[in-house]
């Protein structure tokens, strides 16, 4: 049954349901969501639904194969000024995987375990976790992420990039294969090997240590890892492509076209070729 609470414009409504178990989850549509693992009365209802009377009877939901599909009706519009919200209650280890296609806003606090987490769309993410196993990050569009007190082992980022994406924690990342305009940041990297192919005009930030960095870059696309300390590395850049690289032992850089690599300084071997107008210069 609906609860309305009154308020000083229009009434709010929270509608409570009950769902049968889940271990992922799929957004869709213009909603925003808020997953809460900090529920410990089993009571309440793994779905709440906030909002205006006419928006909460708008959302949909189903459970298939152990995962919780929340949509909204075709005729659904969103006005400005609309206050529906999506809470789903959940255990810290619960979900294995969260899709979320949609413009609208998707936090989350106290996630633990392993999960995949997969971006669609225009909308922003902000977890706060505790020291969440984050295995694979997807990500198409221009959405923005924030991704706190990771503690991944095996972490690999792929997609097809226009928004900013910021991971910090422990991050073993393992791979980054990433198009388009946007930004990632991530920090601090502990792995023993990263290996990066990038396009378009993709910008890189990494900071950390790892035993061997193995980075392609093309087109516009910029790498910037001077904080990334590496005791070997492969780096190769064309077109217009930039790097920027610390690496102590043995560097073998690759530079064509109108790309440039910057090195440390303090590089013990190093092992280069330039092709048409390529760089490779120290800093």
């Amino acid at each position: 049954m609906p609860v309305t609470a009154q308020t000083l414009s229009t009434p709010l409504v929270r509608k409570n349901v009950v769902v049968p178990a889940f271990s992922a989850l799929a957004i869709q549509g213009p909603v925003n969501v808020t997953i809460d693992t900090s529920q410990t009365n089993p009571s309440i209802p793994a779905l709440q639904i906030f909002g205006d009377p006419k928006t909460v009877s708008a959302v949909t939901w189903k459970i298939k194969n152990h995962t919780l599909y929340l949509d909204t009706k075709w005729t659904y519009r969103p006005h400005r000024g609309d206050r529906l919200t999506i809470k789903v209650n959940t255990t810290p280890a619960q979900l294995t995987q969260i899709e979320f296609n949609s413009n609208g806003r998707l936090v989350g606090q106290g996630l633990t375990g392993s999960l995949s987490l997969i971006s669609r769309g225009n909308g922003s993410i902000t977890l706060c976790t505790n020291k969440l196993d984050l295995k694979s990050l997807v990500t198409h569009g221009e959405n923005n992420i924030s991704l706190y007190h990771i503690n991944s082992t095996d972490l690999t980022i792929q997609g097809e990039n226009a928004g900013k994406i910021k991971i910090e924690g422990n991050v073993a990342l393992h791979a980054i294969n990433l198009t388009g305009n946007g930004t990632l940041l991530a920090h601090w990297v502990n792995s023993p090997y990263v290996k990066i192919n990038a396009s378009g005009k993709e910008k890189i930030f990494l900071a950390g240590v790892t035993n061997t960095l193995d980075a392609h870059l093309s087109e516009k696309s910029q790498l910037f890892a001077k904080q990334l300390r590496a005791e070997n590395g492969f780096v190769e850049t064309k077109n217009q492509a930039h790097a920027k690289v610390t690496v102590k032992q043995k560097l073998s850089a690759l530079a064509q076209d109108n790309s440039t690599i910057y090195y440390s300084k303090s590089v013990e071997f190093l092992n280069t070729f330039t092709k048409n107008a390529g760089l490779v210069l120290s800093n």
